[in-house]
């Protein structure tokens, strides 16, 4: 009898310990990264407009470098750039996360949609993940950092806002990606 107690405890010890399937869709699927990507992005800073390109330029084990140092790896819990995790499974509305990417900086990461139309000039893209971060500045601010990815095609838009305690978004800086036709 003692033998069969010892074993539904262990039994029950077991299965305490196995991790839940993730659910939503696998972050991989909202960024196919592969080595010799270009991304093309237009930077709009008040009426300052600047165009980038990033070039997703080798793969060494499970990470792949950008051109400017970054580096990026998909895990079994998302993508993770070396600092935090930019899109944490599971992804569902609502899901948090947070990172401390350097001292005395806090991010606070949600998912805020999945599967929905992308916001102009993507719009004619219908299944995007939008994930959003926040960081306080002091007391009464708040920088809100939003990334919308397309379904099979990765970064499109990243807007940044200023948030006073009102609530109010004051817009700073959109990253727009440029598609190719």
């Amino acid at each position: 009898m003692r033998g069969l107690a010892l074993s539904l405890f262990m039994l029950a010890s077991c299965r305490a310990l196995v991790t839940p399937a993730p659910t939503g869709p696998d972050p991989a699927l909202y960024w196919p990264m592969q080595a010799g990507q270009n991304l093309q992005f237009e930077l709009k800073m008040g009426t300052q407009e600047q165009t980038q390109v990033v070039q997703l330029t080798h793969q060494e084990g499970p990470w792949i470098f950008d051109d400017r140092g970054q580096r990026f790896r998909y895990d079994g819990l998302g993508l993770f750039d070396s600092r935090r995790y930019l899109i944490k499974r599971p992804l569902v509305v609502g899901s948090q996360w947070m990172s401390v990417p350097q001292p005395g900086v806090v991010e606070r990461f949600s998912i805020a949609g999945v599967a929905r139309p992308c916001a102009a000039p993507h719009g004619s893209i219908k299944d995007c993940l939008v994930v959003e971060a926040r960081q306080n500045i002091d007391k009464k601010r708040t920088l809100l950092t939003r990334w919308w990815y397309g379904r099979g095609l990765g970064p499109l838009r990243i807007d940044t806002f200023i948030q006073d305690s009102s609530g109010r978004l004051e817009p700073k800086s959109s990253i727009l990606r440029a598609l190719e036709d």
